[in-house]
């Protein structure tokens, strides 16, 4: 009896609207966000108009996400909540910080392990592993005999004057191909299979200086050069450096998930689905995901991840499937690993850094605000504008900001994930499953109306033949 009594004083405590949420059926509503409601019928009507007949029921969703977002921001700007705050700044941008912290540990870690000598990047230009090439392109300009033939001849005196002049000018004045005719006709270096079979059959029996005769592929006329190492030493020294370090940072990952133990418990894709649609009770669960030798991931330390993903992400993970899910906590549990070891190691943020991440933070802020019209100087001034009169102002903005860009008359511009996160936190919000259910009917009932309106008369006793009109021409080459 005493714990009933406190769940309902809990319950009364928490607000009249909240209490009411408990005993009244919604269908009619997706969303409510204190006193002020979003109905099913606006979210189809929103869905229907920008979709039309291919609008997706499902957006209602994030349509619905959208509206919450809005209305909790410009009630968050009405309240006068400090902006600089560096305390909200660090939740908000904690994703990012902690992103920085892994790279920087992570990149000067494998780089190391990946450290190459002048004498192995000489053996790697000599072997048969990854090669390097500069080539010329020439193509008919036109799809006429004499285009074709003009052509020809234009890479033969090319093929000739490139044996023994200057190769990479002859590529400026030459290539057809826009990607490297003004970087002497350089390649990326690459492994074998990269190149279609004409060009790499011939390149890769090329020693270094050669230059080999006229090679005809599907793209046009190749001449084709290996270049000495003494020429593209810079170029390939980078590219070989890249591929140590790719080859690297596999092999660590690989021996720290393997050496980790990390094991998956069974309700996590469940449990992670149910976090994407409530951050703030995410932020409060010791449910445990995942552990590991040492340590173990749980629901709230996935939420402050979460709150970093835009909503697109959030609603496909609500739709992934269990195993694609168990690849999101592996991963997850990879960053809260590489996270520890960075910390261990000392590594922190540096102050013009965290001020980027800041200056950006504030940037989109205040473009929302901006393009909302929340700048006004009448909800920025506390002292002189009184409360109700503040929420009143912020929530008429967002409304017609919020008409505007459903109506592509506004361009839109996201609350950030974080800050979504953290006023959903805290936020006297409810988005009701019955009304977005109902939302979803209602387009679908749309669609079926529009379809029925358009299809053409049929005469008794006929059906339409299955599938779609014929294409002319027969399949796509």
């Amino acid at each position: 009896m005493r714990r009933s009594g406190w769940i309902l004083t809990l319950a009364v405590l928490t607000g009249c609207a909240s209490l009411r949420d408990t005993f009244t059926s919604h269908s009619e509503t997706a969303a409510r966000v204190g006193s002020r409601e979003l109905k099913s019928a606006t979210v189809a009507e929103i869905i229907t108009r920008l979709g039309g007949p291919n609008a997706s029921p499902e957006a209602a969703s994030a349509i619905t996400g959208i509206w919450v977002d809005y209305q909790l921001f410009a009630n968050h700007v009405a309240e006068g909540k400090a902006q600089n705050d560096s305390a909200l700044m660090d939740r908000l941008i904690w994703s990012q910080v902690a992103t920085y912290k892994i790279s920087a540990w992570h990149d000067s870690l494998v780089a190391h392990r990946a450290e190459l000598t002048a004498q192995g990047i000489d053996s790697a230009y000599s072997g048969d592993e990854i090669r390097m090439f500069q080539h010329i392109l020439v193509r008919p300009k036109g799809a006429t005999a004499a285009d074709t033939a003009s052509a020809k001849a234009e890479i033969q005196r090319v093929a000739q004057q490139a044996k023994t002049g200057d190769f990479a000018m002859l590529a400026k004045q030459h290539s057809a191909d826009p990607a490297n005719k003004d970087d002497g006709g350089y390649l990326p270096p690459s492994p074998r299979g990269a190149f279609v079979p004409e060009f790499e059959s011939v390149a890769w029996g090329l020693k270094p200086g050669d230059v080999s005769d006229v090679v005809q592929s599907p793209f046009g006329w190749h001449v084709i050069r290996r270049p000495p190492l003494a020429e593209a030493r810079s170029r390939f020294e980078t590219a070989v450096r890249q591929r140590a370090v790719q080859h690297q940072d596999s092999v660590y990952i690989a021996g720290l998930l393997e050496s980790s133990n990390i094991q998956i418990k069974s309700g996590a894709p469940d449990a992670i689905r149910s976090a994407t649609k409530d951050l703030a009770g995410a932020a409060r669960s010791g449910k445990v995901l995942a552990t590991y030798k040492g340590g173990s991931l749980t629901v709230r330390d996935m939420s402050h991840w979460l709150a970093s993903y835009p909503a697109q992400t959030m609603n496909q993970i609500q739709e992934a499937a269990d195993s694609v899910v168990n690849n999101l906590v592996k991963f997850l549990v990879q960053n809260q690993l590489l996270l520890e070891k960075a910390d261990s190691a000392g590594v922190t943020i540096g102050k013009e850094m965290r001020a980027n991440l800041v200056t950006q933070m504030d940037n989109q802020i205040n473009d929302l605000k901006t393009a909302s019209g929340l700048d006004t100087p009448t909800l920025s001034d506390t002292a002189k504008t009184a409360p109700a009169e503040r929420q009143r102002i912020a929530g008429e903005r967002m409304d017609d900001y919020f008409k505007r860009l459903t109506s592509n008359q506004a361009q839109f511009r996201p609350v950030p994930p974080s800050l979504s996160a953290e006023l959903r936190a805290g936020g006297d919000y409810r988005i009701y499953d019955a009304g977005i259910a109902k939302a979803i009917e209602l387009v679908s009932a749309a669609q079926k109306n529009d379809t029925s309106a358009k299809a053409p008369p049929q005469a008794p006793g006929l059906q339409p033949a299955p599938g779609g009109p014929p294409t002319p021409g027969g399949q796509k080459p």
